[in-house]
């Protein structure tokens, strides 16, 4: 047995901020729930693995509490001395064992809204947020839903080499046309989609590209709609990705508005938009149109001649200007993710 268990409602894969811990651990254990039924490889010294079908609601509601059982019983088992829980459900599902039995020696991860709609679910996060050893949040804006507390900010910036850095920058240019529009990543939330391909229907000044998982999704509504200005990608090689975004004048972070999961999430998209030095498209009244302040563009698609008023926007901009926008937010980036590496050293190698 290690003396730290890292405790995952999915598999670990889907979670790649996991190894943002690893390198303040010798050795430790896992326990996860392996829902995409694979054979998942880990550095571990002991993996717990649980195995439930979640196909419905009613499968995926009886695995919870199933996990939550078998996760407590180890942890009841093992008494290890610092825990890990990458996923808040899990967290309020064993919210006594952790309170009382590992209070001052758990790390919450929050990555998401969950349930805080719910006084129940409220009740009990709030009572976890103040036991914890660390609370750690991959966006400040939560803490507009969450309990009060104290959290410790991480970003999930993605490394990249310098040299890459610097050359998109230098290939930056308000004169290029079409002015290459991207949306990177999986392609979700259709219904952003297509307003935004209405709104910049064959405008030879654009050229819209979907790249990713679900873009061919979009393909009959292009056909239908007699688009000629839409590129499809459907699939790309991880190593593809800073290509793609180095390749594109404008990145797409257009998911909607108005609902908790969306308006105080930071998109990865945001840290390539910083460090390409490229303008972001955002929607109004969230988080990342607060955050990106000096190269984030607030556009909303339902209002009239968007493509007018964001090439007025585009072609008006000043790269310095911009350029200092970008490396002020990734100063603050950089200084929070300093602190995020202190404090998470002093918590897992408390003797």
């Amino acid at each position: 047995m290690s003396r730290i268990c890292f405790v995952s409602l999915d598999n670990l894969y889907l979670f790649p901020y996991f190894k943002r811990y690893l390198p303040y651990v010798k050795d430790y254990d896992v326990i996860f729930w392996n829902r995409s039924d694979i054979e998942e490889k880990t550095q571990a010294k002991n993996s717990y693995i649980f195995r439930s079908p979640s196909r419905n609601k009613y499968q995926k509601l009886l695995g919870y509490i199933r996990f939550s059982r078998f996760v407590a019983k180890i942890l009841k088992k093992n008494k290890y001395e610092r825990i890990v829980l990458l996923h808040t459900p899990l967290a309020v599902l064993i919210e006594k064992l952790l309170c009382t039995q590992y209070a001052g020696r758990y790390l919450l991860d929050i990555r998401d809204y969950s349930y805080e709609g719910f006084r129940w679910y409220y009740e009990r996060e709030k009572k976890l947020i103040k036991h914890a050893g660390l609370n750690v949040i991959s966006s400040k804006g939560y803490t507009t839903f969450l309990p009060p507390g104290n959290y410790i900010p991480v970003h999930n910036d993605n490394i990249i080499k310098h040299s890459s850095i610097e050359a998109a920058r230098k290939r930056f240019s308000t004169q290029r046309r079409p002015i290459v529009i991207s949306n990177i990543g999986l392609i979700r939330f259709h219904q952003q989609n297509k307003k935004l391909i209405q709104a910049f229907k064959n405008d030879l000044r654009f050229e819209i590209r979907f790249i990713g998982q679900g873009a061919n999704e979009l393909a009959d509504f292009c056909k239908e709609q007699k688009v000629e200005n839409v590129r499809l990608t459907d699939y790309f090689a991880p190593e593809q990705t800073v290509e793609h975004f180095a390749q594109s004048d404008v990145i797409f972070n257009l998911y909607g508005n108005h609902t908790p999961l969306l308006d105080f999430a930071l998109s990865n998209k945001l840290y390539y938009a910083a460090k390409f030095c490229r303008p972001i498209l955002v929607c109004p009244d969230t988080y990342m149109q607060k955050v990106s302040t000096g190269f984030g563009y607030t556009m909303d698609l339902d209002a009239p001649h968007v493509a007018d008023d964001f090439y007025l926007y585009y072609t008006a901009i000043n790269k310095e200007d911009m350029q200092k926008s970008c490396d002020n937010f990734l100063e603050n980036v950089r200084e929070e993710n300093e602190n995020f590496n202190r404090e998470v050293e002093r918590f897992l190698n408390y003797k």
